[in-house]
């Protein structure tokens, strides 16, 4: 199966990425990379040498496996540009032995989300200390990002009734537990 990304960024407006923009670097992650890889098709990346020689050597820790990309994207854009270009130029191909299908199922998915939160904490640490100037901002979308991803991951398990893991996994979250008992009950219902 081949595709483009499209339907991957539609929940960031419609538009958003149908059209040709130039964005402050900083503006873009805040907008758009903090909550997630907006940019998920590396090969279509052309980026300047400038840029990879600042966020040089790669680093790369066992939880980047899916997302070491979303990580480097985040060092190359902040204090940068990013341009993008709406047309297709660039085709994907998915297929039953990639990386991403081969981590489907439920424990796939909760060792995803386990990768994602670490990632997410490396890239709120790396960019506390580059000075952007909308770091609060982006920190409080960060925490956003952070609990739409416990709250999606929590009703995966629910819905796989693995009920008591989807609650423990929001427990000390008091606003996204009561959606996940809400969710809980209409699924055992539901399920009879």
């Amino acid at each position: 199966m081949t595709g483009n990304w499209i339907t991957h960024t539609a929940e960031h407006g419609k538009n958003a990425f149908e059209k040709d923009f130039k964005m402050d670097g900083n503006v873009f992650i805040e907008n758009y990379l903090i909550h997630k890889n907006v940019i998920p098709n590396v090969s279509a990346v052309l980026f300047r040498k400038i840029g990879l020689n600042k966020i040089a050597p790669l680093r790369f820790e066992p939880f980047m496996r899916y997302n070491a990309d979303w990580f480097y994207y985040i060092q190359l854009l902040c204090n940068s540009n990013v341009y993008f270009v709406a047309e297709t130029l660039n085709y994907f191909r998915y297929h039953e032995s990639s990386v991403i299908a081969k981590a489907g199922g439920e424990s796939g998915w909760v060792k995803i989300f386990r990768m994602e939160l670490e990632v997410r904490k490396t890239m709120i640490k790396f960019l506390s200390k580059e000075n952007l100037p909308n770091f609060d901002k982006v920190q409080k979308q960060a925490r956003i990002g952070d609990n739409r991803l416990y709250q999606l991951t929590a009703r995966s398990l629910i819905n796989r009734q693995n009920y008591l893991k989807g609650l423990v996994l929001v427990w000390n979250k008091p606003y996204l537990l009561k959606k996940a008992l809400k969710h809980t009950f209409k699924k055992i219902i539901q399920d009879g």
